[in-house]
């Protein structure tokens, strides 16, 4: 009786190592930064002239959970996930301008960081939350990143769709003016580079605000829509 039971111990310890190890294979990645976000400089508006590329990103053909945890140090660069307010939630937006139905506007700018003296770094920012923008800071200019990020045609909604990149170009936003400064600048193109000039790295706004501003952030950063996350 005492070998029996220990066989049937021993399987189902088996079984329950099996389950662990499927477990932790399909655990979601958490992307770590490949150095920290003091390296980074943020670039100034007064000396930021390059145009603000404005894409459409296909939620309902690739999660953006999973494109989040698809970003790594030493294939694109990542280095840190920042959290700043949407300023263009008051915009008015015009006819024609409207973002699809499971889609998520973003933001990139290519030249949003400096990198020791002589390289650039990039930022690429999603609106996901209401009156939030969830920022991607970048040791490197993820323009191939975003032209070759396509959907698998075989992977859940893709079966029978036809290919595309995830990132559809859909505006280019010019800052404005030509010369040096800021006054004329744009006004969406100053909202879009104010939401990450102020932006922190995520987890850092909970532990630096008092509790009663901490609990207007947290009720201010819902999810738009639960589904398209």
């Amino acid at each position: 009786m005492s070998d029996i039971l220990k066989m049937l111990a021993r399987k189902k310890l088996q079984e329950d190592l099996a389950d662990h190890a499927n477990e932790s294979a399909y655990r979601p990645h958490t992307p770590k930064a490949s150095k920290s976000l003091t390296e980074l400089k943020k670039v100034h508006l007064r000396d930021y002239s390059t145009d603000i590329l404005i894409y459409h990103f296909r939620a309902s053909h690739h999660a953006y959970s999973s494109f989040k945890a698809s970003l790594d140090p030493k294939l694109n660069g990542f280095v840190q996930r920042l959290r700043g307010e949407d300023r263009l939630s008051s915009f008015p937006v015009q006819d024609g301008d409207e973002v699809p139905a499971h889609n998520l506007e973003v933001a990139y700018l290519s030249k949003a960081f400096t990198v020791g003296t002589r390289k650039v770094g990039s930022a690429l920012g999603f609106r996901t939350k209401r009156d939030c923008i969830d920022w991607f800071a970048f040791d490197r200019d993820i323009s191939g990143l975003l032209a070759n990020h396509s959907m698998d045609p075989f992977a859940d909604a893709g079966v029978g769709v036809d290919v595309k990149v995830l990132f559809d170009h859909v505006a280019t936003l010019p800052k404005g003016i030509e010369r040096r400064g800021i006054v004329g600048t744009h006004p969406e193109f100053r909202a879009w580079f104010d939401s990450l000039r102020d932006a922190v790295p995520v987890g850092a706004e909970k532990e630096n605000d008092e509790p009663q501003k901490r609990k207007k952030h947290e009720q201010l950063c819902i999810p738009l829509d639960p589904s398209r996350l």
